[in-house]
């Protein structure tokens, strides 16, 4: 199972494994609340892993239209640009991975914040039951 963009790359790294392409969804009132960001706000974005901080934040900006800055780092990062992000922030989103480090931290601002959860599409699960069998 791999996100539809990751399939060719899937692909190209193991052929020889049956793959399943799913839809990807982000909960609506955290894309609403991304979108309706003015300009001269900014996103704040803290996830688990360095490597998807590019990719989140490229998918954000296509689900909802921000064209303003994005402070996006790991969680485990430095504890100065962390502190930095979530007071600069207009609105911080964590990822699940995330969460237990970052929201006590949150909690001692008053910044904005909310978990982006990537969770499977209604048609990405029902092409999974009808795959399996269920």
């Amino acid at each position: 199972m791999a996100p539809l963009p990751l399939l060719p790359s899937l692909r190209q790294s193991k052929p020889e494994v049956e793959r399943v392409g799913v839809v990807i969804e982000y909960p609506f009132a955290v894309l609403e609340r991304v979108a309706g960001l003015g300009v001269g706000e900014s996103l704040g974005l803290i996830t688990r892993h360095p490597d998807a901080v590019i990719p989140l934040s490229d998918d954000l900006r296509r689900r909802t239209g921000f064209a303003g800055p994005i402070l996006g780092l790991p969680v485990d990062g430095d504890r100065r640009q962390l502190d930095t992000v979530l007071r600069q922030a207009s609105l911080v989103l964590y990822t699940p991975q995330a969460r237990r480090r970052v929201r006590p931290l949150l909690n001692a601002t008053e910044t904005a914040h909310a978990e982006v959860t990537a969770t499977l599409s209604l048609s990405a699960l029902a092409r999974l039951r009808e795959g399996l069998g269920a």
